[in-house]
């Protein structure tokens, strides 16, 4: 880039002797006086550009550099061998080493402790062996006793699906000894089961099922992930602020530019013996001192021997320090690192913190002696990096194991299993944690502890209360709080074919016309007909279901036909064209699951020629004038002169009889409460056809 500059740097007849300067240099001769003339009449931008151009010079008024020092490499990690594949793949896996730093092949997932398991299995035939094996001969004599035995057997394994591995890796299932399958892939662990004797007679086959861990069986170490990131090589940072307490040492380069009589810019690297040797005032020694007083001494001396000159003074390029990392590290070692690098760019070079190391103690010591702890929990909760100094030469960082741990699961911001430095309190768990999600319950919080029989045991803790909240901590103690109820207190739900579905807050006097106030509420085609209301009965969990005529509920909305809400209910809007089933079927099967022999279960049906046929929830007082308008309504093939009603009765609690009731049909439509019968449990209505009917 010099050589493009020269044409702008320098006049014409500057720029030809200057050429025949630089060829003159080249070739190794001495440059006459008018050339040695015209360069110191060059500014000092024009004399760099022709110094860079040829390579620098040791002249008076010349930028100087001195041999930087060779700084050792970085040591990296150690070469990974076929012991340590599995071990590195598994870090991989956990996320605990980026994929850039194992250069592995994809590989089958394997089975670890607490993995969930599906086992298939089934009898085997004579087919499946050979025909003079042992294993065909003693299929083709097992017994019927044998065979139901087996059959048995083989119903048990497979209604205990799906499997959880205790937290060894072991599968146990029932009828057959524990069996160890942490570390096998899905085909070797279907080969181990087939091999074990007590299932010689199935034939098996696992796989493994990626379930995502929940709840507490989801906690993770907090912090650990701050190193999942870590760069496969650390740079030393050279482009940010000098720190006036930083400390001088071998290898940091000076930039001295020299303005007065003399003008030059001197760039100058702090020999081993800590000092710079500055061309016209000789040596001067700069280690150990911070940059702010080195600094001085320089300008100093210029001042006293360099009469007329005054100097600039900075660093240009910093020194690299070797320090050790040892302890719980990823990769402990020595590492050269940047001369203003700290604590925590050291432990990014060693690749972070292992699982079992502590985030809350790690020690830095100089000379044998603990200068400082940082504790890495000031950083990732508070952004605190007062501890967090930087290095010198020779310094070590030793990360201890982890100490006591306890976790937090459940309505809380900040899940994870944390180290205790100095916590003892439930609600300095709560501060780790980042306080309670708005749903929490904090009355209803537990804590599981091992207690001092070894034993398990659940201590309730009401947040709420202040005295509570002081209750003590041990390692192992796992907090969860629960979140609250899902269900609505106090509220009235509107769902189905509608503009809005939503919830209401309930108002004692609220009636159905109070929550659709309008047809305007209702999407196209909803059936106003027939409005469906779920209740729950006060105190149990039983359910009961009334119906309403909306259109009916409009023009009397102070009467019955405008029916009061309770809390709690549900009221469904159906559509006409996609059917009924979406909403119905859940709350049909919940009456079937509440009934008993003492209260059949409360559903009725309709078939025929209706609009909707099927099954609907028997309400109080329910005819047949409401089930055909639960169905609907009529069809236009529908007979409306007369209908059948099949009625099952139970008599004396041993025989089922069925009964047929004509029903006048259209009497029963018009009002008549002499043809409008009223309906029991399991009555099915049947709609006729037209007597010959064609469609035109």
């Amino acid at each position: 880039m010099a050589r493009l500059n020269w044409a702008r740097l320098l006049s014409r007849g500057a720029l030809a002797a200057m050429l025949v300067l630089t060829a003159g240099l080249a070739l190794g001769q001495t440059p006459t006086a008018a050339q040695m003339e015209a360069f110191r009449n060059l500014t000092p931008e024009q004399q760099q550009a022709i110094l860079e151009q040829m390579g620098g010079s040791g002249q008076a008024g010349t930028v100087r550099r001195d041999r930087d020092l060779a700084n050792p490499e970085t040591m990296g990690p150690r070469p990974k061998t076929d012991g340590d594949t599995d071990a590195a793949d598994a870090r991989a896996e956990d996320g605990e080493w980026p994929d850039s730093m194992t250069t592995r092949m994809p590989r089958e997932p394997r089975i670890r402790a607490s993995d969930t398991v599906l086992i298939e299995a089934r009898l085997r035939t004579a087919e499946d062996a050979e025909d003079k094996s042992r294993s065909a001969v003693a299929i083709r004599q097992r017994s019927e006793d044998d065979t139901q035995r087996l059959e048995a057997v083989l119903d048990r394994v497979l209604r205990g699906n799906p499997y959880k591995l205790d937290l060894s890796g072991v599968l146990r299932l029932p009828g057959v000894s524990p069996i160890a399958l942490a570390g096998l892939t899905e085909k070797q662990a279907s080969e181990r089961l087939n091999l074990d004797p007590a299932l010689a007679a199935f034939e098996a086959k696992l796989k493994l099922l990626p379930l995502e861990k929940t709840d507490v069986d989801a906690l993770k170490p907090f912090g650990y992930d701050l190193f999942s990131g870590v760069p496969s090589t650390f740079a030393p940072v050279n482009d940010v602020p000098l720190p006036s307490e930083y400390v001088v040492g071998p290898g940091d380069r000076f930039e001295v530019q020299l303005i007065g009589n003399t003008k030059s810019r001197q760039s100058l690297v702090v020999n081993r013996d800590g000092r710079i040797m500055f061309p016209e005032l000789g040596p001067i020694a700069v280690a150990g001192m911070r940059f702010e007083a080195a600094k001085a001494r320089i300008e100093a001396r210029v001042a006293e021997q360099m009469i007329g000159t005054q100097a600039t003074v900075s660093i240009s390029d910093l020194r690299s320090i070797r320090i050790f990392v040892l302890g719980e590290a990823e990769r402990p070692g020595s590492y050269t690192v940047g001369g203003l690098a700290t604590i925590t760019n050291a432990l990014f070079a060693s690749g972070g913190v292992k699982k079992i190391g502590s985030l809350r103690n790690i020690q830095l010591k100089r000379g044998g002696t603990l200068v400082t702890r940082l504790d890495l929990y000031d950083l990732l909760l508070n952004g605190d990096t007062s501890n967090d100094v930087r290095l010198l030469p020779g310094d070590v960082i030793f990360i201890p194991p982890v100490g006591a741990t306890v976790g937090v699961a459940g309505a809380i911001r900040r899940p994870a299993i944390y180290e205790l430095r100095g916590e003892s309190k439930a609600s300095d768990l709560l501060y780790l944690g980042g306080g309670l999600l708005p749903d929490a319950d904090p009355k209803l919080a537990t804590i599981q502890r091992i207690d001092e029989n070894r034993e398990r045991t659940v201590l309730n803790v009401n947040l709420g209360s202040a005295t509570e909240r002081t209750t003590g901590l041990r390692s192992g103690d796992v907090m969860r709080i629960p979140a609250v109820r899902s269900t609505l207190a106090n509220s009235v739900q509107l769902k189905g074919h509608v503009q809005r579905p939503s919830s209401f807050q309930f108002r004692r006097g609220m009636r159905l016309a109070d929550v659709i106030p309008t047809v305007d509420d209702l999407k196209p085609n909803a059936d106003a007909r027939y409005i469906m209301i779920r209740r729950e009965m006060p105190g149990s969990q039983r359910i009961a279901v009334i119906s309403a005529d909306l259109e009916e509920a409009w023009r009397n909305r102070a009467t019955d036909a405008n029916p009061l809400l309770e809390p709690r209910d549900q009221v469904f809007v159906f559509d006409s064209e996609t059917g009924r089933s979406q909403y119905l079927d859940p709350v049909l099967q919940e009456l079937k699951l509440q009934a008993n022999s003492g209260q059949p279960s409360q559903i009725v049906r309709i078939s025929g020629r209706v609009r909707a046929e099927g099954e609907f929830p028997l309400e109080p007082g329910m005819t047949i004038s409401d089930l055909i308008r639960a169905g609907g309504g009529l069809d236009e093939e529908a007979f409306e002169g007369d209908a059948e009603l099949a009625r099952y009765e139970v008599r004396d609690g041993q025989t089922r009889r069925t009964d047929v009731i004509k029903v006048d049909l259209a009497r029963a439509l018009a009002g008549d409460s002499a043809a409008d019968i009223p309906l029991a449990p399991f009555d099915m209505l049947v709609i006729k056809r037209v007597s010959e009917w064609t469609e035109q």
